[in-house]
């Protein structure tokens, strides 16, 4: 799950589009080595820019500027990489219930936190990224697409699980917003017992709202669980 929070969006006028779309592997390996190497800068606590992400891979810094017109423009690309992948990291989890079983959707928010909490713990660079673009207006419509994005994952699941499009889609949102804010608190810790427990305690609270509101908007069977309902 994106994991955000910070200040007011920055605006920006600095062109932060990629210059040059990689369309053969070379160039695609190229682009990845760019992007690894500012997070790998950033993570250091050394200056990221254009000359030093060059001496970190090795190649010459026009090479970069036929990809990327500046540095912010690889910032912006390196923090999209890393949301995209959660992104599909999150919707492969989500293929898992069809049903409105919360025994089922359990398992799978138990996949999501942890998944996501691994996930952005192991992006040392991440936070550093989103400081060194000053939460820009590009940074925050890059994180706001990809909860969005998780958030329309999510509801189609639940209306594969019988609810209604509406519900479906509040239920998805508040699920999202609730997982996000109690990521954040347990990465911004820390105290990696305080961490754990943060996360062990977003668990328990999704858990408790999925069946809460699937037994009250789906109905329930002779033994008082949620009606499985598949489609």
């Amino acid at each position: 799950m994106t994991a955000t929070s910070g200040p007011k969006p920055k605006k920006t006028h600095k062109d932060q589009s990629v210059r040059r779309v990689p369309a053969q592997r070379r160039s695609r390996e190229r682009v990845d080595r760019i992007l690894d190497a500012a997070l790998d800068l950033l993570s250091d606590g050394a200056k990221a820019s254009t000359t030093a992400i060059a001496e970190r891979t090795g190649l010459p810094v026009g090479t970069i500027y036929q990809f990327f017109p500046n540095l912010d423009s690889i910032l912006t690309e390196a923090l999209r990489r890393m949301i995209k992948r959660i992104t599909d990291d999150m919707q492969q989890i989500l293929q898992r219930p069809r049903t409105g079983d919360p025994l089922h959707w359990e398992e799978t928010i138990d996949l999501m936190v942890d998944e996501g909490a691994s996930y952005f713990a192991a992006q040392k660079g991440y936070r550093h990224l989103l400081r060194a673009l000053q939460y820009s207006d590009e940074a925050f419509d890059i994180l706001s697409e990809g909860r969005q994005t998780q958030a329309r994952q999510t509801a189609d699941r639940f209306e594969a699980a019988g609810l209604a499009p509406e519900d479906a889609a509040m239920m998805a949102r508040v699920l999202l917003e609730a997982s996000l804010a109690l990521t954040t608190l347990a990465l911004t810790s820390r105290d990696d017992q305080f961490r754990q427990r943060v996360l062990e305690e977003n668990k328990i609270l999704l858990k408790a709202y999925v069946r809460e509101r699937f037994i009250g908007l789906i109905g329930t069977n002779d033994d008082g669980d949620a009606r499985a309902i598949v489609k």
